[in-house]
């Protein structure tokens, strides 16, 4: 079932189907700045091999998406995203450090003597 929404300061309605693709990015790995439109290409970093498969490189990376947008569109969005960052600037920076303090209290005790071993559990 599709949603439909207005979006915070929009002058329309949007609908969400339920199906629309959801794709995760690392990061952005080439842009392509021209008018009217630019392209933008998105990848993933491989995953850590499992026991016995190559490693890959440090260099290897997967592409994901690649997205076609108007330029205008894309000078927009920049201009939303740096908005939001600042606005946000406060929380960016709790959560970050909630992060690192959810991490270190995870690994607070843990002994690892041989990393070739698994770790036991209880």
């Amino acid at each position: 079932m599709s949603k439909t929404q207005k979006p915070k300061k929009a002058s329309f309605n949007l609908t969400m189907p339920e199906n629309m693709p959801q794709i995760y990015a690392d990061d952005l790995c080439h842009m392509m700045l021209g008018m009217p439109n630019s392209r933008l290409v998105f990848h993933v970093t491989p995953a850590i091999p499992k026991q016995g498969e190559t490693a890959p490189s440090n260099h290897d990376r997967l592409g994901v998406l690649q997205l076609t947008i108007p330029t205008a569109a894309l000078f927009n969005l920049a201009k939303h995203i740096l908005s939001a960052a600042h606005e946000n600037e406060e929380q960016i920076a709790r959560s970050h450090e909630r992060y690192g303090e959810f991490c270190r209290t995870a690994l607070n005790g843990i002994s690892v003597k041989d990393p070739d071993t698994t770790l036991e559990t209880d």
